[in-house]
């Protein structure tokens, strides 16, 4: 009975691995098969940019930057850029990633492609779409709904970030039965803060009327154990 079972387990173990296998090829194919159309993209845009907007973007040191251009260049990249470029099959593609959410996240990419191109340098769709769902990992609101000491409902309300890691962000809330702080971070868990992480809470949340607001400011209900 028990090599039975053990059979059972070692079939659904070897389906399951299987799935994720195919699920990863078939991903792959995708990522292959997008990278090829966004290079496509690439070339209509380059096509239709005046030089000057295509200096100032080629001389940005990053997409990152994109944010600093003129009006006209941030205009020009919006027009070319948003929903996911004006091409359906584009889209349909980007909608089969579950790390990309939003057309926005679709035109980070696409703008981080074309300034690739721009500059010469390759272009890793894979590592672009990952960054983008480390992203969301790291900015989505904790799960987490109760305190592990006292089981007090946890209220997430602020988000600081943590430089140390890709898109870093140390969640803060309160304990609503303790009225203590709490924090969380993807890489660490759910844990009541001390020494220098207390003092930045209490630097750049507490000390910040708008950021306190009526949660720990004026009008704030019991107070804030420290």
């Amino acid at each position: 009975m028990k090599t039975l079972k053990n059979l059972l387990l070692s079939a659904i173990w070897v389906m399951a691995n299987n799935h994720l296998v195919v699920a990863q090829v078939d991903k792959d194919v995708l990522l292959d098969n997008l990278s090829r159309q966004i290079a496509k993209l690439d070339d209509e845009k380059f096509k239709s940019i005046s030089k000057d907007i295509l200096r100032k973007i080629s001389e940005c040191p990053s997409p990152d930057d994109f944010a600093k251009l003129d009006l006209e260049s941030q205009n020009w990249l919006h027009q070319n850029f948003d929903n996911f470029g004006g091409n359906v099959k584009i889209g349909e593609a980007f909608s089969k990633l579950k790390e990309v959410r939003s057309d926005g996240d679709g035109y980070e990419i696409l703008c981080e492609s074309f300034w690739c191109r721009l500059n010469g340098k390759p272009f890793d769709l894979g590592k672009s779409v990952e960054s983008i769902g480390i992203y969301w990992l790291e900015h989505d609101s904790p799960e987490i709904k109760f305190a592990p000491e006292g089981r007090g409902k946890v209220d997430w309300i602020w988000q600081l970030e943590v430089i140390i890691r890709p898109h870093g962000v140390l969640h803060v809330g309160i304990d609503t039965k303790t009225r203590r702080f709490l924090c969380y971070e993807r890489m660490v868990g759910v844990y009541y803060p001390e020494g220098e992480t207390l003092e930045r809470i209490y630097a750049e949340i507490v000390q910040d009327p708008i950021r306190a607001g009526i949660h720990i400011g004026k009008g704030r209900i019991g107070r804030i154990e420290k």
